[in-house]
């Protein structure tokens, strides 16, 4: 609690022993298959964020994308002018919006290499 101030400098979001505790107890209850799948991230599959850079999706429909997209692996959050949301079919992507990749880890990395190919 006392060195939240200084990742607040750094725009890091801190998150105390008790509140990460509340968040996991939370899920247990509320969505348990979903926190039994987030503990054993690595085992063949993995959720990663990226920002999208690579022009040949920029103005695609998520459908388009999920087209294109590796087996196994979906769009699941779009964060794009400070406001996430889980996309619909024809929502489109921008250039430097945020997405949130689940699914195969294979897939899930091939998938931010494709978005922001100069993120690697």
């Amino acid at each position: 609690p006392e060195n939240v101030s200084a990742f607040k400098g750094l725009d890091v979001t801190a998150i105390d022993a008790s509140t990460a505790t509340a968040f996991a107890i939370d899920n247990e209850i509320e969505r348990p298959s979903m926190a039994h799948w987030m503990d054993e991230l690595g085992e063949g599959h993995d959720v990663q964020e990226c920002t999208v850079t690579a022009e040949d999706y920029v103005g695609r429909s998520i459908e388009q994308l999920n087209a294109q997209m590796p087996d196994g692996v979906i769009v699941a959050i779009v964060a794009s002018d400070g406001n996430e949301y889980v996309p619909t079919a024809t929502e489109t992507i921008g250039k430097g919006d945020r997405v949130t990749f689940v699914g195969d880890k294979d897939g899930v990395k091939e998938a931010v290499r494709r978005f922001d190919p100069r993120g690697i």
